[in-house]
């Protein structure tokens, strides 16, 4: 057991699980559900279980904001949580309750009137929401649920040649984001790849990965001088956040990792070898920005290693070995 490894299960109940599964391939049932179990008595993850299960208690209207309930359930599913836990299988069950004509899951959207929107809340989608759900509610264990496999096949349908492009329901009418019609959404892209790495019949759906990645790789490539949607590759897009809200060095690469087509490509090495080389002396990665709603969990400050955010960026280097 390395350094790395032992200060990782001696940390957060959400990173011993994961470290120990997926990381260290310690598979012992015993021990598996008491960690688990450790992660639903925690306060911090408690308190969110309790939020979402108002869902969706608040109006979505900026994509960006941290504590959304979209983001909130992100994040449980990220650290493990399924719906053999009865809260989470009620709060997955309140999430598809509200699937549009074209069979997407919908969220609750506000947008202003002279963004094109009614200006009041109500049960729609965008291209740039319904895949964090779709990816949700897979990793939950809602794989096999045939309202999650035909809101995946509407989204995959939805690709061009160039990628996923801004699209939104037609309740929405002519709202479009702050860009050109024919160039693809960075972000949309991105959870795009995010939900099909958590598809079981990822097979089926190779080109439409292929695409995906070669879009944001090509943003990669071109990024001083290409940036659609307003979506930059700097500075401020190369430091270390945590969780994964946004269009961001390590929620790019983490998604890539799980493509086999990415994880041989130079320009996905490149990015990765970025946040590789941001380890402190003793191999541990700090959050270089931090989201002010996650100010309470160990990834929420910039002073000390963040054994989530570690633990995260070692899954990556392990998928590279593997």
């Amino acid at each position: 057991m390395t350094n790395i490894e032992k200060w990782l299960i001696h940390s957060e109940p959400w990173v011993v699980y994961n470290a120990k599964l997926n990381l260290m391939n310690n598979d012992k049932q015993e021990f598996l559900t008491e960690a688990y179990n450790s992660i639903l008595s925690h306060s911090l993850v408690k308190g969110i279980i309790k939020k979402l299960l108002q869902w969706p208690y608040e109006e979505l209207n900026n994509h960006k904001k941290a504590g959304h309930p979209n983001h909130l359930l992100s994040f449980l599913a990220e650290i493990g949580l399924t719906s053999k836990t009865n809260e989470i299988k009620e709060i997955c069950e309140k999430v598809l309750a509200n699937i549009s004509e074209e069979g997407i899951i919908e969220s609750y959207i506000k947008v202003p009137a002279h963004f094109g929107g009614s200006g009041n809340a109500e049960w729609t989608w965008m291209l740039c929401d319904a895949p964090i759900l779709l990816f949700s509610l897979q990793k939950m264990g809602y794989s096999d649920d045939i309202r999650v496999k035909n809101c995946m096949d509407k989204l995959i349908n939805m690709i061009f040649e160039n990628g996923w492009r801004c699209t939104v329901s037609k309740k929405l009418g002519k709202f479009r984001g702050p860009g050109r019609k024919e160039d693809p959404c960075p972000y949309t892209n991105l959870i795009m790849l995010k939900a099909l790495s958590a598809s079981p019949e990822i097979n089926h759906y190779k080109k439409a990965i292929e695409i995906g990645i070669e879009t944001i790789l090509s943003l990669w490539e071109t990024r001083r001088d290409n940036h659609p949607f307003i979506f930059y590759m700097g500075n401020d897009f190369c430091k270390l956040k945590f969780p994964f809200v946004w269009y961001d060095i390590l929620h790019v690469v983490y998604v890539l990792s799980h493509f086999e087509t990415a994880r041989k490509d130079n320009r996905f090495k490149e990015m990765a070898n970025l946040i590789f080389e941001k380890k402190n002396e003793e191999g541990k990665y700090l959050s270089e920005s931090v989201w002010q709603s996650w100010k309470e969990w160990d990834f929420g400050q910039k002073k000390v290693a963040s054994p989530t955010l570690t633990y995260f960026v070692y899954l990556i280097k392990k998928k590279l070995s593997n």
